[in-house]
């Protein structure tokens, strides 16, 4: 049987790209394999994933969510120290 796959997109900021890229080359995984593995989990309905998910569901209804991740953050000031904030 083959199994279909549908791509999905993300956008990420530069930074967390970055960062999300190394921590997976230091482990020898993909990018891809590590947002399957978490998109499975959820569909599977695993606790432990939904745990995650149902918190950011509750965060997003009640507007608690900080849409500058502290990476971005972090980048955004060094930028600005830099001069370089276009």
């Amino acid at each position: 049987m083959i199994i279909e796959r549908r791509p999905i997109h993300v956008h990420l900021s530069k930074d967390v790209h970055v960062e999300f890229r190394r921590m997976c080359i230091n482990e020898k995984v993909t990018m891809q394999e590590i947002v399957e593995h978490f998109v499975n989990g959820l569909v599977d309905e695993r606790p432990e994933m939904l745990v995650h998910f149902k918190e950011f569901i509750y965060l997003k209804k009640n507007k608690k969510i900080n849409k500058i991740s502290k990476i971005e953050t972090d980048d955004l000031f060094d930028k600005i120290l830099e001069g370089d904030y276009k």
